[in-house]
């Protein structure tokens, strides 16, 4: 269950979230391990219907969003 074929530089999603992770820059590695983390939930709600989509996930979600354009210096509402 779940995506499985998602590592390996063929992988567009792999390659952004890895240049963030290996950063020199902590804010952009910051922003990595949190795509990483809103990635896994994604492929976790999309391909594995055993896997509850709580409340709590999903605001947690929008949090790690949010916390991504902090990071980016994006302002948001």
């Amino acid at each position: 269950k779940g995506y499985k074929n998602y590592t390996g530089p063929d992988n567009i999603h792999w390659k952004v979230i890895n240049e963030y992770k290996n950063s020199n820059n902590r804010s952009e590695q910051n922003i990595g391990w949190i795509l990483d983390k809103l990635r896994k939930s994604r492929n976790d709600a999309d391909y594995d219907e055993d896997k509850p989509i709580t409340k709590g996930l999903a605001q947690r979600s929008v949090l790690s969003a949010k916390q991504i354009l902090i990071n980016m210096g994006i302002p948001f509402t």
